[in-house]
């Protein structure tokens, strides 16, 4: 009894831990995905456990990571894959300003400002600008 008490513990705060972690999140993408993504797992355990209990009507559903089914097993692994993807960048990591901007999950930027950043920077190591150029004429 307690350690199925335990269980459904654990599965709740893995629901509340990603809920908490979607709360400072600003892509609407991300926030819908992660969010429909945890429902789909707190569901299927609610489900399994309430037929477990006799609650509801069997339905086949398994567990999530406790149950075996083969196909039921790599989609979930595959979900919690991707929760894990989407909530990556951690708040510590956007908060601190010493973190790298790739760390930092300020990959918000159109593409083209990256590309024209990193052009700016560049720099041609040979002197005079390179091949074809008259050191005299710079």
């Amino acid at each position: 009894m307690i350690a199925c008490f335990c269980l459904a513990l654990l599965y709740l705060g893995i629901i509340i831990r990603v809920a908490l972690q979607l709360l400072d999140e600003e892509d609407p993408f991300v926030f819908l995905a992660t969010a429909g993504l945890v429902a789909e797992f707190g569901l299927q355990a609610f489900i399994n456990m309430s037929v477990n209990l006799s609650l509801l009507p069997s339905k086949g559903m398994t567990l999530p990571f406790i149950s075996h089914g083969g196909s039921s097993f790599i989609a979930m692994a595959f979900t919690m894959g991707m929760v894990l993807a989407f909530t990556r960048g951690s708040r510590a990591l956007r908060a601190s300003p010493f973190a790298p901007r790739s760390l930092a999950g300020r990959w918000h930027e159109p593409a083209h400002r990256h590309r024209r950043r990193r052009h700016r920077r560049s720099h041609d190591p040979r002197p005079c600008g390179g091949a074809g150029t008259d050191c005299a004429r710079a």
